[in-house]
């Protein structure tokens, strides 16, 4: 439950709040190159992987079914209704893998990616996206230093209007 937002690049709400404050905690943010309306083939949100379980911190719960079973669905409220997201892989990644791709103007670019993000994940979550499906990326933090990010990818399931 916190707002998403969008800056001119990805390091100022990292340690900015909402109200555009300086804080240690950040925000939860979306890729700054992508669109504002969640329209493109890969939407990515960052927030950090908070100690006390906020923000971001359950992404790393996604490593066995029983969190998935219980946790199947990511919600984003916008003016236009509610995007409900169907989780589908979650697992490391290096920053400068596939996973963090935004250029998809190639059908085997997009077959590349879905690929890697299932071959990659935790376990099998019996769910195949395909190439016309929008994709939600939320990325925190692993725990482990260096280049390696907790990712989580959901597919588009449904737009309920408001």
């Amino acid at each position: 439950d916190y707002p998403v937002l969008q800056g001119q690049d990805n390091d100022f709400y990292l340690n900015h709040t909402w109200l555009k404050e300086k804080n240690a905690v950040g925000s939860i943010f979306m890729e700054y190159r992508n669109r504002k309306d969640f329209t493109e083939y890969n939407t990515i949100l960052y927030g950090h992987n908070m100690i006390n379980g906020s923000m971001f911190s359950d992404l790393g719960r996604y490593t066995g079914e029983g969190f998935h079973r219980e946790h199947p669905y990511v919600y984003i409220v916008t003016d236009d209704g509610v995007l409900r997201y169907e989780v589908f892989s979650a697992y490391q990644a290096d920053l400068g893998s596939t996973t963090y791709g935004l250029s998809f103007r190639q059908e085997n670019t997009k077959k590349e990616f879905l690929i890697h993000a299932l071959k990659n994940s935790k376990f099998d979550m019996d769910i195949a996206p395909d190439l016309t499906d929008r994709i939600l990326t939320l990325s925190t933090c692993s725990g482990t230093g260096g280049n390696t990010r907790w990712v989580v990818h959901a597919r588009l399931k449904m737009m309920l209007q408001s």
